[in-house]
């Protein structure tokens, strides 16, 4: 895929793994600050989607992505388009 030789394909290559580091450390903050704002979650389940999100990242972010958004969220957009 890439000629290790080159100085620009490892140039470009490391580039895109930062990008990639970056974006997974910007989904995952904001996956810990839903699940610590969901007032619904106690510690007791907080605690293993941590864990989870640690042992087995790409899973979890997806899986949590869309169960950990906060429930009023989507009543407030509503009433902000009405």
């Amino acid at each position: 895929m890439f000629d290790w030789n080159d100085g620009w394909s490892l140039v470009w290559s490391f580039l895109c793994w930062i990008f990639a580091l970056i974006a997974f450390l910007i989904s995952l903050g904001a996956l810990i600050a839903d699940l610590y704002r969901d007032h619904k979650l106690n510690g007791r389940w907080t605690t293993p989607w941590i864990v989870f999100l640690v042992v087995v990242p790409f899973l979890t972010c997806s899986s949590a992505s869309s169960h950990a958004a906060p429930a009023g969220r989507s009543a407030r957009m509503e009433a902000v388009v009405r």
